[in-house]
């Protein structure tokens, strides 16, 4: 019991400063890129070869900062929910695609732990719904796989295919 109390602390305390960081990046280098962006485009009179040299410098900037973005899905889960999470992970990890109908029901710390667990099993597609969500393609489950879980009262089980796992919370009902 112990070691899952410290685990779940040590978990918040890592999320919200990934949270932090993403407002960081959001608020200030993010304004700054577009800033910049905006103000090449209205350059007039400049060498078009410089231009166009500044331009791929600033796209091949915007792209690294959107994949660091991307990086940091666990604040978009905890602002905009579970799927918002993982559609931002999917534009970052070739491979890797989620279809939702809608998102599961879950408190802010479940959808955090599975956003985790999503991150760490590394499948190949989610399936999300508002009972759960199914992994295809995954990897094994890992001890820091199930204390993610747990901490986040969350239920890992088989999938209904071979290769699939199906994640729920333990309040819940079956899942499909």
């Amino acid at each position: 019991m112990r070691e899952k109390a410290a685990f779940a602390e040590l978990l918040r305390q890592h999320e919200e400063l990934t949270q932090r960081f993403a407002r960081l990046l959001h608020d200030d280098a993010g304004q700054v890129l577009t800033a910049i962006a905006l103000q090449l485009s209205a350059l007039e009179g400049v060498d078009a070869g410089e231009l166009e040299t500044l331009q791929g410098t600033l796209d091949e900037l915007l792209e690294r900062f959107r994949d660091t973005q991307a990086g940091l899905g666990g604040a978009v889960v905890a602002k905009r929910g579970l799927v918002a999470g993982l559609s931002l992970l999917a534009r970052s990890r070739k491979g890797f695609t989620v279809m939702a109908a809608v998102s599961p029901s879950w408190p802010a710390g479940a959808m955090l732990a599975g956003f985790r667990i999503v991150e760490a099993l590394e499948p190949s597609r989610a399936v999300v719904d508002g009972s759960g969500m199914v992994l295809e393609g995954a990897g094994a489950v890992s001890e820091y796989v199930e204390m993610l879980a747990e901490v986040g009262g969350l239920v890992i089980q088989s999938g209904p295919r071979t290769n699939t796992i199906r994640i729920q919370h333990a309040n819940t009902g079956l899942n499909r």
